[in-house]
């Protein structure tokens, strides 16, 4: 049986509560840093105002995240279309809209 908001088929067919959020994917992780030192070679060859914005592009730890910080990045359920109604009816009568 599935899971109402995820889809996840507990072992042995019945339905159990699963967390909505999990670990970020390792690949997620390693997409963005892979595009810093393209940013900082952009950042080398541009001018003015433009390599200024550039080079703090490559630098900033908002846009290139550290380890740590990616340890800490969850994935949540998708609750769009059919879901995305049943989540609403769950929570509007708790949060009150």
């Amino acid at each position: 049986m599935d899971d109402d908001l995820t889809g996840a088929t507990a072992p042995g067919g019945g339905s159990r509560p699963r967390p909505l959020a999990g670990p970020a994917s390792p690949a997620a992780a390693a997409a963005v840093p892979a595009a810093q030192s393209i940013v900082a070679a952009d950042a080398a060859k541009a001018a003015g105002s433009q390599k200024a914005t550039l080079a703090k592009v490559a630098t900033s730890d908002l846009v290139f995240l550290r380890a740590a910080e990616y340890a800490r990045l969850r994935n949540y359920a998708d609750v769009s279309g059919k879901k995305q109604q049943q989540y609403l009816s769950i929570f509007q009568p708790i949060i009150g809209k």
